[in-house]
């Protein structure tokens, strides 16, 4: 283990190097963590009671407990700790040559983690819990298991239903169904938590960026789908416009609303864009994330090419892209490929229907708007699927 760990971490101090030499450790999202840390520690004030609820409240208290320096640190060695638990719960000693290589080359391949791990984002948080939330399940820790799964909402407001989609596992084995009613206290923790933005904000909802992506993301990234960006751009205008003059619920109302009319305006169409979308960000390379070391800008990405033709979006790009993108994306698509040959090998084994069904669900849900910065906290559990894929004896691994 200890070359593995010291590969490690080269490859953090190396990012985090390459970060502070040509990238930024803050993106937009960076700075409104930030001011959710100031109102929840309580040096902040709110000018309306929705900055309450834009950001779930754990990870900005942890930018608020450990400050600048100390909460890159942290994700970092949280970063590192996370991927060592993975190789060692694989159990090096016991892996072929050909797995122990996958490891080396999909961990140094992992961009998105690294990078991540030197941002101001929630992202290498949410990470480690999930990887912790495998262990828990897999290791029959059933009461460590509620509470991350209950944690994780508050971490990232994406992992709202997440007991919900862990249900009908729990319930398969009669030793662990008791445990339903964990996850269903967890959900009731959320439902609290929205009630509570609510007599804050008069809209159950919780947090405030879920009505925002709906607008600004799917419902726009649908009509770019549809009409073209022209018209998109348009009509997103036109009702934030009208919005900027309604109290708070209205707004969300407005928001919401104009977004559901589009989905059942076409309601089969969109949940072909709709899995499309989310199905092609597992092999996003992340060319986002990459952006300050690449000739690009965010403009240039395939979500805003009015056309959606990916050959036209490849001839486009500058040579040097595709040096970096092409390959990281066949990476990407490979490990999906092992990671699903891992699951059939281990068909058996709870273990890779757990490690699957949060990989799903994430997907699933994150949508149209998926991509390399959301499959983040996912890494470690397709590292670990993907790396059983290259098992080629009868027995499973653990």
């Amino acid at each position: 283990m200890r070359p593995y760990l010291t590969f490690l971490c080269l490859l953090s101090v190396l990012s985090t190097w390459v970060t502070y030499q040509w990238g930024d450790f803050y993106l937009v999202d960076s700075h409104e963590y930030w001011e959710s840390s100031d109102l929840w520690m309580g040096s902040g004030v709110a000018e309306d009671p929705s900055e309450w609820t834009k950001r779930p409240p754990i990870y900005p208290v942890l930018l608020g407990i450990f400050g600048v320096v100390g909460t890159l640190i942290l994700q970092n060695v949280l970063l590192i700790f996370t991927f060592y638990r993975v190789v060692r719960f694989l159990g090096i000693h016991r892996l072929s040559k050909w797995q122990l290589r996958w490891v080396y080359v999909a961990t140094a391949l992992s961009l998105n983690a690294f990078l991540y791990a030197d941002k101001f984002m929630a992202e290498t948080v949410s990470m480690f819990l999930l990887w912790m939330a495998f262990e828990s399940y897999a290791r029959k820790k059933w009461l460590w298991l509620m509470i991350i799964v209950g944690t994780l909402p508050f971490v990232k407001p994406v992992f709202l239903f997440l007991p919900l989609a862990l249900l009908p596992l729990i319930l398969w084995k009669r030793e662990t169904r008791a445990w339903s009613l964990g996850l269903l206290a967890c959900a009731g923790v959320s439902m609290g938590y929205i009630k509570l933005n609510e007599t804050r904000t008069g809209t159950a909802e919780f947090s405030s960026i879920q009505h925002i992506n709906a607008l600004h993301y799917n419902k726009y990234q649908f009509d770019v789908h549809r009409f073209g960006v022209d018209y998109a751009a348009e009509v997103n205008d036109s009702i934030k416009k009208k919005g900027a003059d309604l109290t708070y619920p209205e707004r969300v109302d407005l928001y919401n609303s104009t977004f559901i009319a589009d989905v059942k305006s076409a309601p089969f169409e969109y949940v072909w864009f709709h899995l499309l979308g989310a199905v092609r960000g597992t092999i996003d390379p992340g060319r986002f994330d990459l952006q300050f070391l690449l000739p690009t800008t965010i403009e240039e990405g395939f979500a805003h090419r009015e056309d959606g033709n990916l050959w036209n979006y490849l001839r486009s790009l500058h040579p040097a892209i595709w040096l970096v993108l092409l390959p990281l994306a066949l990476f990407n698509g490979v490990r999906i490929l092992l990671g699903i040959l891992g699951l059939w090998m281990n068909r058996a084994n709870l273990n890779a229907w757990f490690a699957a069904l949060i990989i799903a669900y994430v997907v699933a849900v994150t949508g149209p708007i998926n991509a390399s910065r959301f499959m983040v906290p996912l890494v470690p559990l397709l590292l670990w699927l993907s790396t059983t894929g290259l098992n080629l004896r009868k027995n499973s691994q653990s």
